[in-house]
């Protein structure tokens, strides 16, 4: 603990006979740490003076960290995915909870050096409070975390399910455009087979057509043949042979337009 020494001017004054002897204990009180004049608070020395700014210095820092988590804590809840992101957000919080435990150490070390009793609680007090809201934003990332996940594990399930439900609509598509092509096809060769059928059916009919005409030109000049016979009467030797007669007329008839 620091001690102030409370001198009066006034003493000093009894104990100076000299105006010289006087100006240099008045200089030499104002410039001493711990004299303390009327009216005039006590000066520290340097050393306490640097304390209080490294313990100000830390309290600000875990404070700033303290809200760094709180945010970070906040973008795990909204994290839609994928779980990389998710990682990326959890390394960032690790970091961070290293960094604060590491200033509350630093705060509770500054408490302990402290010579005042009564600033020693405070800071003691003061760690104290920091270390459960760093505990209590522990219990806080567990949470969203452990939410963050499950979320992103039913997206992906759910983007499965769409997935297979298109993918047998696209099947179901599939099929009925085969089935709709091959009835095309069978259709298409139904067609064909009719075309052919009809051309046969011409070419049997052309056919018989060019039969019929073959036949009645034999027919005539048979008939032609067998009047010149008959008139003129048949040579010797040349017999008409019946076994040519056209095919489709009776041997009979031609017989009897013979004789």
């Amino acid at each position: 603990m620091f001690i102030s020494v409370q001198l009066r001017c006034s003493d000093w004054l009894h104990l100076a006979k000299r105006q010289q002897q006087k100006q240099v204990l008045i200089q030499a009180c104002r410039n001493s740490p711990h004299v303390t004049f009327p009216g005039s608070r006590t000066v520290r020395p340097n050393m306490a003076a640097s304390k209080d700014v490294h313990v100000q210095i830390c309290s600000q820092e875990i404070v700033k960290y303290d809200l760094e988590i709180k945010a970070l804590i906040q973008d795990i809840r909204e994290c839609q995915g994928p779980h990389s992101e998710l990682a990326d957000l959890n390394a960032k919080v690790k970091e961070k909870f290293h960094q604060l435990r590491g200033r509350i150490q630093d705060l509770e070390q500054l408490a302990k050096e402290q010579d005042k009793e009564s600033e020693k609680l405070a800071l003691l007090n003061e760690m104290e409070n920091h270390r459960k809201q760093m505990l209590s934003n522990q219990t806080a990332w567990r949470k969203a975390n452990l939410a963050c996940t499950l979320a992103i594990d039913n997206s992906e399930k759910d983007n499965l399910l769409r997935g297979g439900s298109s993918s047998v609509r696209q099947r179901k598509t599939t099929k009925e455009s085969l089935v709709q092509t091959s009835g095309e096809i069978t259709e298409s060769l139904l067609s064909i087979s009719r075309m052919m059928s009809q051309q046969v059916q011409q070419s049997e009919e052309t056919m018989h057509t060019l039969v019929r005409a073959l036949n009645l030109s034999e027919c005539s000049e048979f008939e032609s043949t067998a009047m010149h016979f008959n008139t003129h009467g048949v040579p010797a030797g040349k017999i008409p042979a019946l076994s040519l007669m056209p095919l489709g007329f009776e041997s009979g008839t031609l017989r009897s337009r013979v004789l």
